[in-house]
């Protein structure tokens, strides 16, 4: 009993179980976590801050999975995954544009919502429409240029953008998320595409 009492908590403590469930399959950070820390953040500062949230999904991952293997399409989110946490979760800017100094790195959140879908939830802070306008571009131009050349398929990203404004915020965070998800959704159309952002690929 003794031992068990010091291996217990160490390997199923509530703590242990908390940070299980803001992880998947492949160890990436998912969307509990997304709406368990980010609607708190933008429920306390939306009316005072700007954010963006990108909605992302790749282009060709089906093909991946079909033509190679499920296992190279797992190396491909997890690659993914880790080139926008570098992006975004560093305290270098991205481009040319520098956040808030009130922003801090623990704010940006990176997660897979699932399949080959990705969300960055980005706090801008304090911003006036020019600067709203050109970190929305150098991100998103950034992001087009985005690749994984995974043993000779080209794995781009279809990005969606929603901002979030002090004068006119979202009713809650799960509002701003449906948007973002709408817009794919338009993209996806406006593409033709034959895999909508709710198609999920089995990986």
């Amino acid at each position: 009993m003794k031992i068990l009492r010091k291996l217990l908590p160490k390997r199923f403590s509530p703590l242990h179980w908390r940070k299980m469930a803001y992880r998947d399959s492949h160890g990436l950070r998912n969307r509990a976590w997304l709406f368990d820390s980010a609607a708190v953040l933008y429920e306390q500062k939306k009316k005072s801050w700007d954010f963006l949230l990108l909605y992302i999904d790749l282009r060709n991952f089906r093909t991946v999975n079909n033509q190679l293997s499920h296992a190279a399409g797992n190396e491909v989110l997890k690659e993914f995954y880790a080139l926008l946490e570098t992006k975004f979760r560093t305290h270098q800017p991205v481009g040319s544009f520098r956040r808030d100094r009130n922003c801090h790195e623990k704010d940006i959140l990176v997660v897979r919502e699932g399949g080959d879908e990705f969300v960055v939830f980005l706090p801008l802070g304090v911003c006036d429409d020019t600067k709203r306008r050109s970190a929305t571009k150098v991100i998103v131009d950034r992001l087009e240029n985005l690749y994984i050349n995974h043993k000779g398929i080209k794995v781009t990203a279809r990005i969606a953008v929603e901002s979030s404004q002090p004068k006119k915020p979202h009713a809650s965070f799960l509002d701003f998320f449906h948007k973002a998800d709408r817009k794919l959704t338009a993209i996806h159309k406006a593409e033709g595409s034959p895999q909508g952002p709710h198609e999920r690929v089995d990986t």
